[in-house]
C-alpha cells in the first residue's frame, strides 16, 4: 500500500470515527433537550389543571350566586334583568355580583321591600337576550390565563459540530413537543362579545337598611346634621376645661364620621362613584381645620389680645412646621371612619389636608431656601474661606459629610432647634433637612 492510500484510508477512518463520536454528541444533546422540554411541559399540564380547577370552583359559586341573587330580586326574567344591572352597578365583575348579593340579601334580612328598593327601567333598544348560564358566564365567569409554552435556553438549541456544517443547525423542532396536547381551549381564554344593553337602573338609596339606621341615628342623636354641628361647635368655644372641650370634640368627631357613613352609604346604594361632602360650605371644613391649628401652635405664638392678633414668636418657624405636620395626621385619623380597605374620609376634607400638605411643606422648603441663600451670600463676601470658616459666621446652618453623621448628633442633642442641615446620602445625593428639635423634615426639591 503506498503513501498516498495508507494516508487516505487513515483519514477516512479517523472522519469516520469523528463523526460518529459527532453524531453521538448531539444525540445526547437532543435527549437533554426533550427532557428539559418534557418536564418544562409536565409543569405546564399541572398548572393548567390547576386553572381548570380554580375555573371550575368559581364558576360553581357565580352561578350559585347568581341564582340567589335573581330569585332575591323578583326570579325569572325580571329577577335575572334587575340582578344584571345590579352587578354592572357593582363594577360588572364577579366581585361586583359577590358586593350585589351581599347587599341586597341584608336589606331582604331587615324586611325591606326590594320592589320599591331596587327599580329596574328597561331599555326599548335593549335586545332580546337570553339571561342564561352560558351568558353569565361569559360575561362574568373566570377567564383562564393560558400558560406560557416552554421554550428551550438559547444555548440548548440546535445541532454543533460536524453534524450542523453537514445538515444544518436543526435537529427537530426546538420548541416543539408534538406529544403534549394543551388542556386548554380558546373558548376558555377569551370572552365572546355581545350587543347586550345592561338595563338602566334606579335604586331608592332611602330604603337602603344601612342608609336608614344611620338617619335614624343622625336624628335621634342630634336632630340633623347642621344643627347639630352648630351646637358642637358652640359647646366647644363656651367649654371652660380641657376635659369638657375634649368631651364636645369628641362628640363632634362621632356627628361628622356619622354623617360620612350616610353619604358613603348613599353613594354605594346608588352606584355612583362620587361621595357627597357632608359640608355644605367649605368654609366649616377650613375652619375646623384652622381650630385645630391654632392649639396644635400654639406654645409658638404670642397673643396681642388687645387686637386679637396672633404673632409668631421668633426662631420657632420649624417647631411650627412639626405641629402643623402632625395636626394634619390627627385631623385625619380623627375623621377617618372604617378600618383598612373600607377607611374613609370626608372627600372634602381629605382635599383640604392635601393642600395643606402642600402648602405647609412649600414653607418648609422656603425656609431651607433662605438658610442656603444666606450662606452662598457669606461666601460671596468672604472670599478665599473655606465652607467651615463660613459656617462658623452661621447660626441654624450646618454641613455633614454624611448621614450617619446628621443621626449621631440628633441623637446627642447637637442641634438647635430650626438647624438646616445639608449632606450626602449613602448614594452620594445631595440631601438637606430642617431640624425640629424631635425629628428631620426634608426638603422636597432638585438641587
Amino acid at each position: 500500500m503506498g503513501f498516498g492510500t495508507g494516508f487516505a484510508t487513515g483519514l477516512a477512518t479517523s472522519v469516520d470515527r469523528m463523526l460518529q463520536l459527532d453524531i453521538q454528541r448531539n444525540m445526547d444533546r437532543l435527549s437533554k433537550a426533550d427532557t428539559y422540554l418534557l418536564q418544562r411541559y409536565e409543569q405546564t399540564g399541572k398548572l393548567e389543571e390547576a386553572e381548570l380547577k380554580k375555573k371550575k370552583e368559581s364558576d360553581t359559586k357565580l352561578l350559585e350566586e347568581f341564582s340567589e341573587l335573581k330569585e332575591l330580586l323578583g326570579s325569572g326574567e325580571r329577577g335575572a334583568r334587575r340582578a344584571v344591572a345590579a352587578i354592572e352597578k357593582k363594577g360588572g365583575t364577579m366581585s361586583g355580583l359577590t358586593r350585589a348579593l351581599t347587599d341586597f340579601r341584608e336589606q331582604s334580612e331587615r324586611g325591606i321591600n326590594l320592589d320599591k328598593y331596587f327599580n329596574v327601567a328597561e331599555s326599548k333598544d335593549s335586545p332580546t337576550i337570553d339571561i342564561d348560564d352560558a351568558f353569565i358566564l361569559n360575561r362574568y365567569g373566570y377567564m383562564i390565563e393560558r400558560p406560557t409554552k416552554p421554550t428551550l435556553p438559547e444555548q440548548m438549541q440546535g445541532s454543533t459540530g460536524m453534524m450542523k456544517a453537514m445538515f444544518g443547525p436543526d435537529l427537530r423542532g426546538q420548541d416543539d413537543f408534538p406529544e403534549y396536547k394543551s388542556l386548554i381551549s380558546d373558548d376558555l381564554t377569551t370572552r365572546k362579545t355581545d350587543d347586550f344593553v345592561v338595563p338602566k337602573s334606579t335604586i331608592n338609596h332611602e330604603a337602603g337598611y344601612k342608609a336608614m339606621t344611620f338617619a335614624k341615628q343622625m336624628d335621634d342623636k342630634y336632630t340633623g346634621f347642621d344643627e347639630g354641628f352648630t351646637r358642637l361647635q358652640q359647646q366647644i368655644e363656651a367649654a371652660e376645661t380641657p376635659q369638657e372641650r375634649t368631651k364636645y370634640e369628641t362628640e363632634l368627631s362621632n356627628l361628622i364620621k356619622l354623617q360620612t357613613k350616610i353619604k358613603r352609604q348613599q353613594a354605594r346604594t346608588t352606584g355612583t362613584d362620587t361621595v357627597e361632602s357632608v359640608f355644605k360650605d367649605p368654609l366649616k371644613a377650613q375652619n375646623l381645620i384652622k381650630k385645630v391649628y391654632d392649639r396644635a401652635t400654639e406654645p409658638y405664638f404670642e397673643t396681642d389680645l388687645e387686637n386679637n392678633i396672633r404673632n409668631a414668636l421668633e426662631g420657632t418657624e420649624a417647631q411650627t412646621f412639626e405641629a402643623l405636620f402632625d395636626a394634619q395626621e390627627d385631623i385625619r385619623a380623627t375623621y377617618t371612619t372604617g378600618e383598612g380597605e373600607e377607611a374613609f374620609i370626608d372627600p372634602l376634607l381629605d382635599r383640604l389636608l392635601k393642600q395643606e400638605k402642600e402648602r405647609v411643606q412649600g414653607q418648609v422648603n422656603g425656609y431651607i431656601a433662605g438658610k442656603v441663600f444666606d450662606f452662598e451670600e457669606k461666601k460671596r463676601e468672604m472670599p478665599g474661606a473655606t465652607d467651615a470658616q463660613v459656617l462658623q459666621t452661621m447660626t441654624k446652618f450646618t454641613i455633614e459629610p454624611d448621614a450617619t453623621t446628621v443621626n449621631n448628633k440628633m441623637t446627642k442633642g447637637m442641634y438647635k432647634p430650626g438647624t438646616v442641615i445639608r449632606y450626602e446620602d449613602a448614594n452620594g445625593n445631595l440631601r438637606i433637612v430642617v431640624w425640629t428639635g424631635t425629628k428631620p423634615l426634608p426638603g422636597t426639591f432638585d438641587f
